[in-house]
């Protein structure tokens, strides 16, 4: 279904505008999609609840749509006043924040982000994180929202198929976590161990933590295993999208 809208007055062009802050992406439990790609790889998992195109999109793409989603055609002028990216593509989605299955009992492998809080490196670490075979991705306090609209890019797509679960506390998390016989592995620059040290231990928790702190004192005390990524350079640490994407690759192997 297509109609052309005028107004940036219009109920969903008001409600797109709001989905770029992070107290309506959780009061209407929807985040926002930009750009073709995302918005086809939203599409295909049904998880669209409107699109917004621009003119100028349209006129070249007019068979860009979904004939039981709504699509909503709008002026170049409204489309920019929508949009978080500079230079568009002129599509745009709601997407319908969805409880994607999570099963812990038939997980081997899945990843902690203690208060990574950069949204290119949380959407280059979810990415990743599909990619590199984890089962579920957990975050604490202090993370940046996962549907942060640059976390989302940075996905490439993955936000609408990795489990995220945003709802435990570290202390939570650990508990339930060993309760189900994973060893907690966690990145510490303070560690004697090498994460090329770490033997087969059978279901993995891999820490990793914020950018500027690295792990809390609480996941500190609770790992079962400290780990470091051995530097051969003067830098003192890596990018946590990078330390991440080495230590689920190195770990991801190990588990069972």
């Amino acid at each position: 279904m297509i109609r052309h809208i005028e107004s940036k007055d219009n109920k969903y062009v008001k409600l797109a505008k709001s989905l770029s802050r992070k107290k309506y992406r959780e009061k209407l439990s929807m985040f926002c999609a930009e750009g073709k790609r995302l918005v086809s790889e939203a599409l295909s998992v049904g998880a669209v609840e409107f699109v917004i195109l621009s003119e100028s999109f349209f006129e070249k793409k007019s068979d860009f749509s979904d004939e039981n989603v709504l699509t909503l055609v709008v002026s170049d002028a409204v489309f920019k006043d929508i949009c978080d990216t500079e230079n568009s593509q002129g599509v745009f989605a709601a997407v319908r924040i969805s409880q994607i299955p999570q099963n812990l009992d038939l997980a081997r492998f899945v990843l902690i982000l203690d208060g990574v809080s950069e949204p290119g490196n949380m959407g280059t670490i979810i990415r990743s994180a599909e990619a590199l075979g984890v089962d579920i991705i957990y975050t604490t306090d202090g993370c940046v929202d996962v549907y942060n609209p640059k976390t989302v890019r940075a996905t490439m797509g993955s936000i609408f198929r990795m489990p995220i679960d945003r709802g435990k506390s570290r202390a939570e998390l650990l508990e339930v976590l060993k309760e189900r016989g994973f060893t907690v592995c966690a990145s510490s620059l303070s560690a004697e161990k090498s994460i090329s040290d770490i033997s087969d231990c059978g279901k993995i928790a891999l820490v990793i933590g914020s950018e500027a702190w690295g792990i809390s004192s609480e996941i500190e005390a609770g790992a079962d295993i400290l780990f470091k990524i051995p530097m051969s350079g003067a830098a003192e640490s890596l990018n946590a999208s990078v330390a991440a994407g080495i230590a689920m690759y190195e770990l991801g192997r190990k588990a069972l």
